[in-house]
Parts: structure tokens; C-alpha cells; sequence
């Protein structure tokens, strides 16, 4: 007797959140800072960095009112 079994692990790696969410503003956070350790000098990523900070801040600010 055979008995063989397939499983899928692509699920988890290719849902993406919805535009315009916080999940979809932390997704693109966390790209910006994989990209800053490649090199931590760079001005343009840092600035975009926290610009994406400020933002969720400041949505976490607005929820928590």
C-alpha cells in the first residue's frame, strides 16, 4: 500500500494586506527597515523610515482616542 500527501506552505508568503491598512502600512515599514540594514547610511531610507513611523504613530494616536 502507497499512501502519499501534499501540502501547500505558499499560503502565508503570498497574502498581502489590503492597501491603505495599518497592516499594509507596517508590510511596507518593515521592507524599508530590511533595506536599511543593508546600508545603514543611507539618508533616503532612513527619512523614508521614519516617515512610515510618524505615520503609524500617528494612526495609533488617532485610534487610541
Amino acid at each position: 500500500m502507497v499512501v502519499t500527501s501534499t501540502v501547500f506552505l505558499c499560503d502565508g508568503y503570498g497574502d498581502k494586506p489590503a492597501p491603505g491598512t495599518r497592516a499594509a502600512l507596517v508590510a511596507e515599514r518593515n521592507r524599508v527597515r530590511m533595506l536599511c540594514w543593508q546600508d545603514p547610511g543611507d539618508k533616503e531610507l532612513k527619512a523614508e523610515l521614519e516617515k512610515l513611523e510618524e505615520q503609524l504613530r500617528a494612526l495609533d494616536k488617532g485610534s487610541a482616542s
